[in-house]
């Protein structure tokens, strides 16, 4: 065709892309993942971010596997793995109008102390809107896995647990002190009535 648009929607076929050490503009997942720890699991609103220029992901390896038909692209296979972080997913980017929606899951690996809460947390991520400058969704409220496993608040809670269960034993020790104590000394006062009058 001669223009651009019919050119594009002329694309069609199988399409595998990767690139090796390179940076994702527009957001920087590492400050995202610590930002919305806190609401890892809980019923809280999603995260939304819009492009950031000055928001960088440095990444390892970026790969996808692409299917081109009639001006879209269905992103069959997604993966961008950004040191601990691993984001695996689909997606369709439309390719005259600009636009593209992409679901992703970054989850956390083994990570350093900064991340280390995080580890085995997975959570649902989508990017949508002009692929010049997309928003990023994070939904820390339907993260699965680790922490996101468990019930909210566990510290205190394992905390609450230890001080009842070291306070019950305490609590218990005057009761058992004051039973022996007492069992004892009424059986031996009546044996030692009884042979009182005879002493007489």
């Amino acid at each position: 065709g001669g223009s651009l648009g019919t050119l594009r929607a002329g694309l069609s076929g199988p399409l595998t892309l990767g690139v090796h050490s390179g940076k994702m503009v527009g957001v920087d997942l590492r400050a995202t993942m610590l930002e919305g720890r806190g609401d890892v699991g809980k019923a809280s609103p999603s995260l939304q971010q819009d492009f950031n220029a000055g928001a960088v992901t440095q990444f390892g390896d970026m790969k996808a596997h692409i299917e081109l038909r009639e001006g879209q692209a269905h992103g069959q296979s997604l993966a961008v793995s950004a040191g601990p972080i691993q984001a695996v997913g689909t997606g369709e980017l439309w390719l005259d109008a600009g636009r593209l929606d992409i679901r992703l899951d970054a989850s956390v690996g083994k990570a350093g102390q900064e991340l280390a809460a995080l580890t085995g947390v997975s959570v649902p991520i989508q990017v949508t809107g002009s692929w010049r400058a997309p928003r990023y969704t994070f939904d820390f409220g339907a993260a699965t896995g680790g922490v996101a496993t468990r019930p909210m608040d566990p510290v205190p809670q394992a905390v609450e647990v230890a001080q009842s269960s070291s306070a019950a034993p305490e609590a218990a020790k005057p009761a058992a002190v004051v039973k022996t104590v007492s069992v004892p000394v009424q059986p031996t006062s009546a044996k030692r009535a009884s042979p009182a009058p005879k002493a007489r």
